[in-house]
C-alpha cells in the first residue's frame, strides 16, 4: 500500500510496534474516536445528571494507572 508523503509528514500514520497484535492496532482508531467525545462533553465536572463526568474521571484514572 502506498501512503502519501503528506500523511506522513503529517504525523498521521503511526507505526505500530512488534509487540501489539493485529487485533489491537485495529481498536487505536475506534477508541481515539470515543476517547475524543467522552473527553469533550460539555458538562461541567460532577453535574452531569447521566453520569458522563464520572465515566470521563473513571476513564483518565484507567489510562493514568497504566
Amino acid at each position: 500500500m502506498r501512503i502519501p508523503k503528506e500523511l506522513i509528514l503529517s504525523g498521521s500514520i503511526l507505526r505500530v510496534p512488534n509487540n501489539v497484535s493485529d487485533e489491537e492496532a485495529a481498536l487505536v482508531e475506534p477508541t481515539a474516536c470515543a476517547l475524543e467525545l467522552i473527553f469533550s462533553t460539555p458538562h461541567p465536572i460532577k453535574l452531569d445528571g447521566e453520569g458522563r463526568q464520572l465515566f470521563r474521571e473513571g476513564i483518565l484514572l484507567f489510562l493514568r494507572s497504566n
